[in-house]
């Protein structure tokens, strides 16, 4: 199980350091470069056919010889528990500096007493560097920055055992999530590509096709190493299904959304994941222009200003009395936290973005980038075909909202 799912999440950097590689079965890399490092004597005797280059190097101090971002990706598969806790913190630094992007932990959940008598029991080998030093809980790991799976152990002398798999993204994660029905292929198509063509590139798109008849052709340009995920429901769902759905399926640290008839900017999330670094734990939006069935512009929606929170609640709440928003969903960078916390009402099939912004706000501070990063196509959308519907919906929302600020 570990072993496959390495494969599956490695294959894509072409630069490996596996911190106590062992007999290198963690990994069998197809392309790339795979370093690896042990201090063992039992392992260094040989050289596993799967690493290129192999380091005798007694890391136990919690030091690590190589320059600053050297590798893509940093190993470190059952090793930390087996140094003692403050060189363990220390190893982990380390590996923080020399990776470029990511950092892939495995270890006992909690400590797991292993000693030397024991372990000869288990295995003739077993000698002093294989005992167990130190623990990590998956709060302490969280607290880290980890992203934590908990494995089933494979310790069959004891079955209650349980380990951790943690992975620490260090460079920022984006998931673009594209719900669409029934979208002109020429709009579907010119949306998709101002996601390929971002000047910083997402790790993935979701597209969610929301039971669309005939299914929606996605036809993709070259996807320049981005991951792309269709998602089919099997029926019409609704927006707010869509959207939630897409969330759910994201692995990104932000989800941003993107009308399946709008256009971003080429910029847009390079500012956004600027943005983000500086007003971490925000929900971003942006101004934008409007255009026409031809993508002529044909005005601009500008970011009001706030003093604080409050104001911007305020405003949003005097702007849903008017029936609209001035936050647009296709400019909205979340982190994918809040959905842990709120989510988008799956019954809804339209103004499901005022009900999410009106619930979210209360606990999450949205933080305005005023700066045009989206051209929102108004002719043929939804919002135009149920115009008259929205009033009549808004009422419901506002009233549902508000019961939500006085019962949360």
């Amino acid at each position: 199980m570990l072993n496959e799912k390495l494969n599956e999440m490695l294959k894509e950097y072409s630069s490996i350091l596996d911190i106590g590689c062992g007999d290198g079965r963690n990994f069998n890399p197809t392309s790339g470069i795979y370093v690896g490092i042990d201090g063992n004597n039992r392992i260094l005797s040989y050289k596993p056919e799967t690493i290129n280059f192999l380091m005798d190097y007694d890391f136990s101090d919690g030091n690590i010889p190589f320059l600053d971002k050297t590798f893509d990706v940093v190993l470190l598969i059952d090793v930390i528990e087996h140094l003692e806790k403050d060189k363990a913190v220390l190893l982990l630094k380390e590996a923080e500096r020399i990776a470029r992007e990511r950092i892939i932990i495995y270890t006992p959940d909690g400590f797991l007493e292993q000693n030397e008598e024991e372990g000869k029991k288990r295995d003739p080998t077993f000698d002093e560097k294989d005992i167990h030093r130190c623990g990590f809980d998956r709060q302490e790991l969280e607290n880290m920055g980890y992203v934590i799976e908990v494995f089933p152990g494979d310790d069959v002398h004891n079955r209650e055992y349980h380990a951790l798999f943690g992975v620490k993204d260090l460079k920022l994660r984006i998931s673009v999530v594209i719900p669409v029905y029934n979208q002109k292929p020429e709009y579907f198509q010119k949306a998709i590509e101002s996601v390929i063509n971002q000047t910083f590139k997402p790790y993935e798109i979701i597209i969610v096709d929301d039971g669309c008849e005939p299914p929606q052709n996605i036809i993709l340009p070259d996807a320049k190493g981005i991951k792309v995920n269709l998602i089919r429901n099997i029926k019409n769902m609704g927006i707010g299904f869509s959207r939630q759905i897409g969330a759910d399926a994201a692995t990104g640290a932000y989800i941003a959304y993107l009308s399946s008839d709008d256009i971003w900017d080429k910029n847009f999330l390079e500012v956004m994941s600027a943005e983000a670094e500086k007003h971490p734990d925000k929900i971003l939006f942006s101004s934008y222009f409007f255009i026409d069935g031809e993508d002529n512009i044909v005005s601009s929606s500008d970011v009001p200003s706030f003093e604080n929170h409050e104001d911007f609640c305020i405003a949003s709440w005097d702007a849903a009395e008017k029936n609209t928003m001035f936050v647009n969903f296709s400019t909205v960078f979340i982190p994918k936290k809040v959905f842990e916390k709120v989510k988008f009402d799956e019954n809804l099939r339209f103004c499901e973005d005022l009900d999410f912004l009106l619930r979210s706000m209360k606990h999450f501070k949205y933080h305005p980038v005023n700066q045009p990063l989206l051209k929102y196509r108004t002719a043929g959308n939804l919002t135009g075909r149920i115009l008259d519907k929205i009033p009549k919906q808004n009422i419901m929302i506002r009233e549902k909202c508000r019961e939500y600020w006085k019962n949360e």
